[in-house]
């Protein structure tokens, strides 16, 4: 037997997989940053429930919308460094590097927001509490986040308050 091509990389599983996270996580990966590996596995855990699992839906939901804000942010920021670019030296050629230079940050933002908020409907759904990340200062905390806290803390809105504030979310009184 000879064999002509082998890519150890492909099998069935991750040929089953491969095309549900590009589509979920494509933009972190195009923007620069590298996809939480714990977000792919929830990503590729949730996409045969999909219809048949509240958490499913919801996180499919919230891969979306983190998906969504990515390209709304790539659009402003290349059109943002397109204007710079025009009103400076004009060399164009640097358009893609500075968009990603600047998209990258935005992408690894999202992406702890995006973990938090999975990890959180997996709490709500389980009805157990979970570790969460630090996010950028200032970030508004999600309803999933909040409800997530409120289990953690037996429904202690001033505990569930404060730990989101530690995370570094702003909440709002």
């Amino acid at each position: 037997m000879i064999i002509l091509h082998q890519n150890p990389g492909r099998n069935k599983k991750n040929l089953k997989l491969e095309p549900g996270k590009e589509y979920f996580l494509g933009n972190i990966q195009r923007a620069g940053a590298r996809p939480n590996q714990w977000i792919e596995q929830q990503i590729s855990d949730m996409l045969p429930k999909i219809g048949r699992s509240t958490e499913a839906n919801l996180s499919v939901k919230r891969a979306l919308e983190n998906e969504l804000a990515l390209d709304n942010e790539r659009i402003k920021v290349t059109s943002e460094i397109a204007d710079e670019i025009a009103s400076g030296d004009g060399d164009f050629r640097k358009l893609g590097t500075k968009v990603e230079e600047r998209l990258s940050k935005f992408a690894e933002e999202k992406q702890e927001l995006l973990y938090n908020d999975l990890r959180a409907i997996k709490s709500i759904e389980q009805e157990e509490p979970e570790k969460f990340h630090k996010v950028t200062p200032g970030s508004y905390v999600s309803d999933y986040v909040i409800q997530a806290l409120l289990i953690t803390f037996n429904n202690d809105w001033p505990k569930a308050k404060e730990e989101a504030k530690k995370l570094g979310y702003k909440v709002d009184e």
